[in-house]
């Protein structure tokens, strides 16, 4: 499948300066909110392949404690079923992009960016603050989700 994605990516000659693509990454997600969200959850692909211009082959790359987790019965953890904590990590994911977004609005300067990583901070603070309340957790179990999380969404 990702031979074949790969040589379809390569066919495409609507590129502006590089015809055919210099460069091909291919991203697999566990599932299509992590792939619809991309630029939040990036990092927290399954599977990557990549394809240089000069390459014959491809390079894949795998996240096999993702992959291997993502096999496991879901869990209960200290009471919370397993779909609760993943709505959860996703929502603190969500919360540190648009923490990102704002401070990079407010402080759009290069030269600022003490500034907006000192905003950012506090904005995450803020919005962890609220997910915490909104959902009835402490900074202790919100810490144990992100941690799962990174692990296994």
């Amino acid at each position: 499948m990702l031979s074949e994605l790969h040589k379809n990516a390569i066919a495409r000659k609507e590129f502006k300066f590089h015809n055919p693509a210099t460069n091909i990454f291919i991203y697999v997600y566990q599932d299509e909110w992590m792939a619809e969200n991309y630029h939040v959850s990036g990092g927290y692909w399954i599977g990557m392949s990549s394809k240089s211009f000069k390459g014959t082959t491809s390079d894949m790359n795998i996240a096999s404690k993702r992959l291997t987790n993502l096999r496991e019965a879901p869990k209960t953890v200290g009471g919370v079923q397993e779909e609760d904590r993943k709505e959860k990590f996703r929502k603190n994911l969500l919360n540190g992009h648009k923490a990102n977004e704002v401070s990079n609005k407010e402080f759009p300067n290069i030269d600022d960016w003490g500034k907006q990583y000192d905003r950012r901070n506090e904005l995450v603070a803020e919005y962890e603050k609220e997910l915490m309340q909104s959902y009835d957790i402490t900074k202790d179990q919100l810490r144990e989700i992100v941690s799962e999380g990174k692990q296994k969404y």
